[in-house]
């Protein structure tokens, strides 16, 4: 099966880039998980991570195609 997506944003928290992307009926979608125009910033919280998975799990949205996130 072929997915199309597209790169979404994730400001306001990584948990909003699977709305976005569901916004745009995206069936895959890539994001920032970092500010690349700054050298420094605050690792992901476990919250965020969560609440990802649980967006992305009520939007239906298989995260087993996606690279595991983890905090630090």
């Amino acid at each position: 099966m072929k997915y199309l997506g597209a790169h979404v944003s994730a400001s306001g928290g990584v948990e909003n880039a699977p709305v976005n992307a569901n916004n745009i009926r995206a069936r895959a979608f890539a994001l920032f998980t970092k500010n690349q125009r700054q050298w420094f910033s605050s690792p992901l919280s476990k919250i965020n991570i969560q609440k990802f998975r649980e967006i992305a799990k009520n939007l239906i949205i298989n995260l087993s195609r996606y690279y595991p996130m983890t905090a630090t």
